[in-house]
């Protein structure tokens, strides 16, 4: 159930991977199982995260969380403090996104592939929290954990447009070019728009001018393509703002 989850969330087919999950909590609940109960509420959070259905990936992920508390640094609980995390940070709720890392901490010796998602989820808390250096650092981190299991795909994380936001914010343009183009070559070999709407937000962002027009402005029909409506928002209103930047306010 889980590898076949991670191919369909990694490729963007969140209806089939909605419709596995969705099978998986009809048998869990007539077996009555805690931590699978726990595992599939915390694949379904993930899916309404990308999607952008906030409330939902919230409400799931803190059901995993107190369905097996003492999972909470194994495999799914990482995975559904990752997704209760970005969940917040997205509403403007950092405090207690803050708050509830506090309260469930982070594992100090991780194996598990859902670590890297994790550091990733705090490295966005960190950034919405100004806390750039540290933001840079959770980024970099989560990379060299994807990296270290042959995990390429920003469908994973996309560490590398969240560190090349947080170069760029830190005034190192060169830095955050590269880590930019590198996620847009990774993200068209995979094709799933997702991915690749964001790495060419982060790229259009730090390029700037007409050229940073052109690429949000791919950014913009590549998510329209997809079901990621938060991030499909997010890309039209920075095309928007550069436009407005470059005198056309029409």
């Amino acid at each position: 159930l889980v590898a076949v989850f991670t191919a369909l969330l990694f490729s963007e087919c969140y209806d089939e991977a909605s419709e596995l999950v969705e099978e998986g909590l009809e048998i869990v609940r007539a077996r009555g199982s805690e931590v699978h109960f726990a595992m599939c509420s915390a694949m379904r959070s993930c899916v309404g995260l990308r999607r952008g259905a906030l409330a939902d990936a919230e409400e799931d992920a803190r059901a995993a969380l107190i369905a097996a508390p003492l999972q909470a640094h194994g495999f799914y609980g990482m995975f559904a403090l990752a997704s209760l995390l970005e969940s917040l940070v997205e509403r403007g709720r950092v405090e207690e996104a803050e708050a509830e890392l506090e309260r469930i901490g982070v594992p100090r010796r991780p194996s598990a592939a859902t670590y890297g998602a994790l550091i990733h989820a705090r490295g966005r808390l960190r950034f919405a929290q100004g806390r750039i250096d540290d933001a840079l650092e959770d980024f970099q981190a989560a990379g060299r954990h994807f990296l270290r299991g042959d995990c390429t795909t920003p469908s994973a994380a996309p560490w590398r447009s969240g560190a090349a936001l947080a170069q760029l914010a830190l005034g190192r343009r060169e830095a955050a070019q590269a880590l930019a183009k590198d996620e847009v070559e990774c993200a068209s070999q995979l094709g799933a728009q997702r991915a690749l709407g964001l790495a060419l937000r982060a790229h259009g962002v730090i390029t700037g001018g007409e050229d940073g027009l052109a690429l949000l402005d791919t950014s913009v029909r590549a998510l329209e393509s997809s079901q990621a409506s938060l991030e499909l928002a997010r890309s039209l209103a920075e095309l928007g703002a550069a436009l407005r930047r470059c005198g056309r306010r029409a």
